[in-house]
């Protein structure tokens, strides 16, 4: 029986690892109660105490599928047929970047921007994929975290705003082109994540130019390793 339920644990973990390498398959909060329970397999004690772990994390995975085929809907935006998950990341960014309006709005009482909405939100919408996004000369300053839920995403465009810091982006595996420039970016980071980028424009951060010695040797350092194709200087 030992020898069993130890093949069970190892079939289970074997599965998680699946997952966790997909990804976002699953939403954060399915994946962090898969987690939980494929622990609970692991340090489970006797033959008893595996096998209620395993029924429980079997229970899990049965939920994890419905969330999934629920993810997987397809709905209509804007005359197009994308999956259900990439409307709520939709409107998840939306949710974000008004809730970064309002923050302005309490330290700066002159702030001007109307509230975002989906009727702005044009995405190009491919293959029944989100694959380009893009919202240009506003005033956020930060880029939204549920950014990171659109894995399919193949270029961003967040030009003119008040960006500090590149950010959120550590799941968009597929990302091939990522503008920020004209933001308030000081330096090039947290791109490593970024395994299909092909251009990064960052012209317009001031802080930002290969007239800076150790930007000039990141920027030089990136194109021979990655060969990425990097604008930091405005022409």
């Amino acid at each position: 029986m030992e020898r069993s339920m130890d093949k069970m644990g190892k079939r289970g973990l074997k599965k998680a690892k699946e997952v966790g390498e997909e990804g976002v398959i699953y939403p954060r909060h399915i994946k962090d109660r898969l987690d939980k329970a494929l622990a609970n397999i692991v340090a489970a004690k006797t033959d008893e105490e595996k096998f209620v772990a395993m029924k429980e994390y079997s229970k899990e995975m049965v939920e994890a599928k419905s969330e999934q085929e629920r993810r997987m809907e397809l709905v209509e935006f804007k005359g197009k047929q994308i999956h259900r998950f990439e409307l709520w990341a939709m409107e998840a960014i939306v949710q974000e970047i008004n809730e970064d309006y309002a923050e302005q709005r309490i330290v700066d009482p002159d702030f001007e921007r109307p509230d975002f909405s989906m009727d702005e939100f044009n995405p190009a919408v491919r293959d029944n994929r989100i694959e380009a996004i893009g919202y240009d000369f506003s005033c956020i300053t930060r880029i939204p975290k549920s950014i990171n839920l659109l894995v399919n995403l193949k270029a961003l465009y967040l030009v003119g705003h008040k960006i500090k810091k590149i950010e959120n982006l550590d799941n968009l595996i597929k990302l091939e082109t990522l503008r920020l420039d004209n933001n308030e970016i000081d330096k090039i980071e947290n791109i490593d994540g970024l395994k299909s980028l092909k251009y990064l424009y960052l012209a317009g951060n001031k802080q930002i130019s290969t007239r800076v010695p150790a930007v000039g040797d990141q920027v030089i350092e990136l194109e021979r390793t990655r060969g990425i194709i990097i604008n930091v200087d405005a022409h």
